[in-house]
């Protein structure tokens, strides 16, 4: 949990703002949106999957798409075209049932190789979803005025449940000031994520930022639904291109 000595974050808060640091503290970061100094709130997540055990669990081995059984072998199945010549329906007949039976031998190995893909598919994707991925590191940045931002960055990957009640104290101190929370795709993902990962613990409430109109509360800012207004359904832009347009 985020635990503040009130003592350190009033020393800290007596300093002359060129003399603190660039790196924050959780302890500083949560002084400075109390006192009312600090601005916009700038934040993004980063995840990882969730533990063996759990993938294990959820992964659907039945629903692996596995290449076709070649079966026994057919001799009424091979195709001899306008051949007529014994001796060459012959040698097609003995090149198909050498073809199946390297078919055959083969079977069981492109099964596995395809359970391998599926697997790695499923695990390589798990971060994207609360169901098989967990919140391991936030990274903030509080503005303070003109370019000065300094920065929180939150590394706990085997402590979700102290992340997000991290995240959730800062969004409700920026709502409260009258602040701004920006992120990037923040809210079809962020947001999003972590508001689902915070169910699976018993006593973290995260702050239900929708309103009625299903759009995030105003304080909310998501830089990617900015860039995006107005254009085409195809308008959409990688955070590091768009920092290079922007210089």
């Amino acid at each position: 949990m985020l635990t503040i000595n009130q003592e350190d974050a009033q020393r800290f808060l007596e300093r002359p703002t060129e003399e603190c640091e660039t790196n924050l503290t959780a302890c500083e970061l949560n002084a400075l949106l109390l006192s009312g100094r600090g601005g916009s709130l700038l934040f993004d997540i980063e995840t990882r999957p969730a533990s063996e055990e759990t993938l294990i669990e959820l992964f659907k081995d039945e629903e692996v798409t596995l290449p076709p059984n070649p079966g026994r072998f057919n001799p009424a199945d091979v195709k001899y075209g306008n051949t007529k010549d014994p001796v060459k329906r012959q040698e097609k007949l003995t090149s198909e049932m050498s073809r199946h039976e390297q078919a055959v031998a083969n079977w069981a190995g492109e099964c596995e190789k395809a359970r391998r893909d599926a697997w790695d598919n499923f695990v390589n994707g798990s971060t994207l979803s609360p169901l098989t991925g967990r919140v391991m590191a936030i990274g903030y940045g509080l503005k303070l005025g003109g370019t000065d931002v300094r920065l929180f960055l939150d590394i706990e990957p085997e402590d979700e449940h102290g992340l997000l009640l991290r995240l959730w104290k800062f969004v409700e101190l920026v709502r409260k000031r009258g602040h701004k929370l920006v992120s990037f795709n923040g809210h079809s993902f962020d947001l999003s994520f972590c508001r689902r990962r915070s169910w699976a613990y018993e006593d973290i409430n995260p702050p239900d930022l929708v309103t009625k109109y299903r759009s995030y509360e105003d304080f909310c800012i998501d830089t990617y639904e900015v860039y995006k207004k107005g254009g085409g359904y195809r308008d959409s832009i990688k955070l590091r291109n768009l920092a290079k347009m922007m210089g």
